[in-house]
């Protein structure tokens, strides 16, 4: 009887400390955001050189054209020579400024 109450409280105990470094264990995510916005001057000559392309709109179902979303290969990318660093393309009728290398929509251009 003695070696089962023991047995009993060695078993509690250990169940128990497991029990503590679980609820000890925690896992943290995060997650990296790099915001990029152009400057007035880049935003007018970006509105004003699109208009004046007027390149086809590529419609894709099911994408919410919006800062943070990666386009994927079919959208076709254009250069603004006045602003090398990004690309715009025209998207369900509305244009965006994109990181050329990762694709990511950096603003829509209203």
């Amino acid at each position: 009887m003695r070696y089962v109450t023991m047995s009993a409280a060695v078993a509690l105990s250990l169940l128990a400390a497991t029990g503590a470094g679980i609820a000890q264990t925690t896992t943290t995510q995060t997650t990296t955001t790099r915001t990029t916005t152009l400057s007035p001057e880049e935003r007018t000559t970006f509105r004003e050189y699109v208009v004046r392309e007027q390149r086809p709109s590529v419609i894709i179902d099911n994408i919410e054209v919006r800062p943070g979303t990666v386009l994927p290969p079919t959208v076709q990318f254009y250069t603004v020579p006045q602003v090398p660093t990004y690309q715009y393309g025209y998207v369900n009728n509305r244009y965006v400024v994109v990181e050329p290398q990762t694709r990511r929509v950096i603003e829509v251009i209203q």
